[in-house]
């Protein structure tokens, strides 16, 4: 786009949407058929780059162990660790997928992935920072990966309480924050301690 006459005035107006990873201008159909608009590719992961490298490494008298490297470049809207922190939180809500595999038939209630998706619809994709947390239970879902509103709300409390440092008052702030929003906490899956036998955060 250029303009002849250093008089002339160009004035436009921009779109900001959230995504996930990559979408071409040819996919943004939401805009397709408008005039006066050009669609662009979307690019809304934060990382921009990302590489490993597995190396020789030794241990004592032992040189068979490997090393991995890792390196991750972001735009500077999350700091690498975080980019890290957050990808390998959803890799272990993936696998999680395959814990109970060799539990087949034992009577548990499938799990309807329609439902959850349509539940979470609802749920805005904000940040933990804006859910007023106390600084204890903030720190705590950070270490854990937790960083939205959206990843607390798909977690339950068998997961919160297994983090360290998360007791009676984190788990009470958590249900009173996801009530605000119309969810519920979920139960923990299996056997898990009761909220009366947790530790007192204060005491940890």
């Amino acid at each position: 786009l250029t303009l002849s006459d250093e008089n002339e005035r160009f004035t436009a107006e921009f779109f900001v949407e959230t995504g996930v990873g990559y979408v071409l201008p040819t996919a943004q159909e939401k805009y397709r058929g408008v005039i006066g608009l050009i669609p662009m590719g979307s690019q809304y992961t934060p990382v921009t780059k990302a590489n490993y490298i597995v190396e020789s490494t030794r241990v004592g008298n032992r040189t068979d162990y490997e090393r991995l490297v890792l390196e991750v470049w972001t735009n500077g809207s999350v700091a690498p660790n975080d980019a890290l922190t957050q990808a390998a939180h959803i890799l272990d809500k993936y696998f999680r997928m395959f814990f109970e595999l060799g539990r087949v038939g034992l009577g548990r209630p499938e799990v309807d992935n329609d439902a959850q998706e349509d539940e979470l619809i609802n749920v805005p994709d904000m940040s933990i920072d804006d859910l007023d947390f106390s600084q204890r239970t903030f720190n705590c879902l950070r270490r854990a990966g937790i960083m939205t509103l959206r990843q607390l709300a798909i977690s339950n409390e068998g997961e919160l309480t297994s983090i360290r440092g998360f007791g009676k008052k984190s788990l009470n702030e958590v249900r009173e924050r996801l009530s605000q929003h119309g969810v519920d906490l979920k139960p923990a899956r299996g056997s898990f301690a009761s909220i009366d036998l947790l530790d007192d955060d204060d005491d940890l």
